[in-house]
C-alpha cells in the first residue's frame, strides 16, 4: 500500500472436510512510515507532524539553527515551589500530513513520586490524558500541569535545587521517532 494508517478486512476460513465449518477472522494491519523525507532525511525531523513550546521559540533565536534542531534549547520555568499546582505551559502539536495521526505523551518523570506532571486539552481544569488525535493539517494545544513535591528530609531552608526535565511526543505510524521538549 502507499498509504500509512490502520487497515482492517476479514479473512474466512472453510474446512473442506466439513462445508458447515467456516471461520471468520478479523485481520489489522498497521502501515507505519520512517521519519524520512522523499529526499533522504529531513534535518528538522519529520514532515508529518512537528511540535512547538511557546518559549522556545523566543530563546531559539540565542542559538544556531543546526543547535536548535540537533537538541532543542530548554524552555526555562523560571522559580517554582514544592507543593505549588503550575499550569502555565503549554506547547502545540502540529499534524502536518494528509490524515489524521495519534500521539503519545511522556515524560522524564512518568511515575516519579515527587513530580506530579500530567497533560490536559484544557488550560482550567484537568483531564488527564495520555494519547491525543489530531485531524489532518491541524494542530491542538496541550497544557502541562506540574506539582512537584518537597524531597524526605527538605526544610525551607534548604538552597535552591535545579531541576531539568523533558516531554516526549512519539506518533505511533512515525517509526522511530520522537520530539522532545527539554524543561
Amino acid at each position: 500500500t502507499e498509504r500509512i494508517g490502520v487497515f482492517c478486512g476479514y479473512l474466512w476460513i472453510d474446512n473442506l472436510a466439513n462445508p458447515m465449518d467456516r471461520k471468520t477472522v478479523r485481520v489489522s494491519m498497521q502501515v507505519v512510515c520512517t521519519h524520512r523525507t522523499p529526499h533522504g532525511f529531513s534535518g528538522e525531523g519529520s514532515e508529518w507532524f512537528s511540535v512547538t513550546a511557546e518559549a522556545a521559540i523566543n530563546q531559539q533565536s540565542q542559538h544556531t539553527r543546526a543547535e536548535a534542531v540537533a537538541r532543542p534549547p530548554p524552555v526555562e520555568l523560571g522559580q517554582i515551589f514544592y507543593g505549588q499546582l503550575y499550569r502555565n505551559r503549554s506547547f502545540e502539536v502540529r499534524n502536518q500530513s494528509p490524515m489524521p495521526l495519534e500521539f503519545s505523551l511522556s515524560s522524564t518523570h512518568d511515575g516519579d513520586s515527587l513530580w506530579e506532571l500530567s497533560f490536559s486539552l484544557t488550560h482550567y481544569s484537568l483531564s488527564w490524558i495520555r494519547s491525543v488525535t489530531i485531524q489532518p493539517h491541524s494542530s491542538q494545544r496541550i497544557f502541562i500541569f506540574l506539582r512537584p513535591r518537597a524531597p524526605a528530609g527538605h526544610t525551607a531552608q534548604s538552597a535552591p535545587e535545579r531541576a531539568e526535565w523533558a516531554v516526549f511526543v512519539a506518533c505511533r505510524l512515525v517509526k522511530d521517532h520522537q520530539k522532545e521538549i527539554r524543561y
